[in-house]
C-alpha cells in the first residue's frame, strides 16, 4: 500500500488519507479503515445515458472522479474485490447530487479517505499499511517446488513480501534450478526479514523441500561468513512444519 498524503495526527482528529493500493491483501485492509458515513473519493465507471436530437437513445460507459459518502461497503474475498456504495455529494456532469453510485477500489488508483473522526483501531492499521514490517515478530516462508511465497505477520495484518517462482525441469538440469530457486528464496530473506526484531520464522513444505532449503540456507551464511545469522539465537528462529 502507498500512503501518498496522510493529514491525521492523532485520535480523534478529523482528516483525510490519501492511498493507493499495491496488492490484494491492501483491499482487505481498506475494508477494516472504511465506514458508513466517510467520504470516498476516486475515480469511477458510470454507465450514461445520452438522447441525440432525433429521439435515439444511447448508452455509455464514461471515466468520472466522484465523492460519495459512504453507505455500504462490499469486500469480496475471493476475488479481493471492495465495492463501496454512497451518495454522490459533489457536483457532476454524469451524476447528480444525491444519487447512488457503487466505486469498486482498483489496484494503482488512487483514492481518498475522509473521516470527521479517526479511532485508535483505524489508527494502527493505517501506521501498518504505512510501514508494514515495522514491528512484525513472526515471518512464515511457504514453499512447493518452484513456488515460495515469504510473509510477515503482525496484529492486524499479513504482508505478502515476496513471490518466488521458477520452472524446475526434470532429470538432469532440475538440481541445478532447484539451487537457484533457493538462491533467490534467500535472497528475499535476507531482503526482508529483520532478525534483530523477528522472533520465528516458519518453514513450510511438502515433503523435505523444507530441510533441503534449510540445508542451503546454512551452507550459505557460513560460506559468505554472515556470523549474525550463524550465531545460535537466529538459527533456532528457523522452525520447519508440515
Amino acid at each position: 500500500m502507498k500512503v501518498k498524503v496522510n493529514t491525521v495526527f492523532g485520535d480523534g482528529d478529523a482528516g483525510f488519507v490519501r492511498m493507493e493500493a499495491d496488492d490484494d491483501d491492501d483491499m482487505y485492509h481498506v475494508y477494516n479503515i472504511l465506514e458508513e458515513g466517510d467520504t470516498l473519493e476516486a475515480e469511477t465507471v458510470r454507465m450514461v445515458t445520452t438522447e441525440s436530437a432525433t429521439g435515439a437513445r444511447d448508452k455509455n460507459r464514461v471515466h468520472t472522479r466522484l465523492l460519495i459518502e459512504v453507505v455500504k461497503i462490499e469486500y469480496d474475498a475471493e476475488q479481493c474485490a471492495l465495492r463501496v456504495k454512497g451518495k454522490n455529494i459533489r457536483e457532476n456532469e454524469h451524476v447528480r447530487l444525491g444519487q447512488f453510485h457503487t466505486i469498486e477500489l482498483e489496484k494503482g488508483r488512487p483514492f481518498t479517505i475522509r473521516k470527521p473522526h479517526w479511532d485508535t483501531i483505524r489508527l494502527d492499521i493505517l501506521k501498518e499499511l504505512e510501514n508494514p514490517m515495522s514491528n512484525a515478530e513472526v515471518a512464515v516462508l511457504v514453499m512447493q517446488e518452484g513456488l515460495a511465497n515469504l510473509c510477515l505477520i503482525r496484529a492486524t495484518m499479513t504482508k505478502t513480501c515476496a513471490v518466488i517462482s521458477r520452472s524446475i525441469p526434470p532429470k538432469a538440469l532440475r538440481e541445478h534450478a532447484i539451487q537457484q530457486f533457493f538462491a533467490e528464496i534467500y535472497a528475499a530473506v535476507l531482503l526482508h526479514i529483520n532478525f534483530e526484531q523477528i522472533k520465528v520464522i516458519l518453514v513450510g513444505s511438502p515433503g523435505f523441500l523444507n530441510d533441503q532449503f534449510m540445508t542451503y540456507f546454512q551452507q550459505r551464511v557460513v560460506q559468505e561468513e554472515r556470523t549474525d545469522l550463524t550465531k545460535l539465537e537466529n538459527r533456532q528462529k528457523f522452525v520447519k512444519v508440515h
